[in-house]
């Protein structure tokens, strides 16, 4: 992501998918920040896929990053 529009394009399409509550975009660092509703850390994890293809069918690289 290059540009606001970039970011706010990522921002729109992921808070658009079901179960997904929150969603932070950080265009310096490329990173979005995405807090799901699920009943489990499983749950969770099994929504990823769904994530980073809402981001790469808009064009961008898309990778899980976990903090630890």
């Amino acid at each position: 992501m290059v540009c606001d529009g970039c970011s706010s394009r990522v921002l729109e399409a992921l808070q658009k998918v079901p179960g997904v509550k929150k969603v932070d975009v950080d265009l310096d660092k490329g990173l979005a920040t995405i807090e799901v509703e699920a009943a489990s850390q499983t749950d969770a994890l099994n929504a990823m896929p769904k994530l980073i293809d809402t981001v790469k069918d808009l064009g961008f690289e898309a990778e899980p990053h976990f903090d630890s």
